[in-house]
């Protein structure tokens, strides 16, 4: 169920937050949602929920507008993504708990990178889910993660690599 954009990435691309490897996130998580909709779940995970009438692009622009990190968060998240989806192949990406999933990932990457972070209390406001439900998200994705939130400076240098847009080369 593709929800179509009412926001643009040009919103926040002057925010100290704005990594420029949003809009391919943004388009890597709408596209596992497409895949993940059409696809039968064999149990329902604890991400699941309403489905959210906000696309994965303008829920990304809300979290750069209003969860004051650092760039390196978005990059993090990615990554943690990337992890959970290797260590629980189980696990579908789908419209029902792609929102959910992108908070707790910005909640646990927030707090293990950014110096000044804020309470589950702020994150919930921003994320549009109950504190109670970012608590219980938060310790699941931990735990789906085995608690490893170490990235190497390598690891983080390739997905940047790897999320950088391709520029077209100037002629001249």
């Amino acid at each position: 169920m593709a929800i179509e954009s009412k926001r643009s990435f040009a919103e926040v691309a002057g925010y100290v937050s704005y990594a420029e490897q949003l809009p391919v996130i943004g388009e890597v998580l709408t596209r596992l949602c497409g895949d993940g909709d059409t696809r039968e779940a064999e149990r329902r995970c604890v991400f699941e929920g309403k489905v959210v009438v906000v696309s994965v692009n303008d829920y990304l622009v809300r979290l750069c507008k209003y969860g004051h990190c650092s760039k390196m968060v978005f990059i993090l998240m990615f990554i943690y993504l990337k992890r959970l989806l290797d260590r629980q192949p189980e696990f579908i990406v789908r419209s029902t708990n792609v929102h959910r999933l992108l908070i707790a990932l910005f909640v646990v990457a927030a707090k293990y990178h950014d110096d000044h972070f804020f309470s589950n209390h702020f994150y919930s406001k921003v994320g549009g889910i109950a504190n109670a439900e970012i608590n219980r998200l938060e310790i699941t994705l931990l735990e789906h993660l085995t608690w490893d939130l170490y990235v190497s400076p390598e690891e983080y240098r390739r997905t940047v690599k790897h999320l950088t847009p391709k520029r077209a080369k100037a002629k001249g």
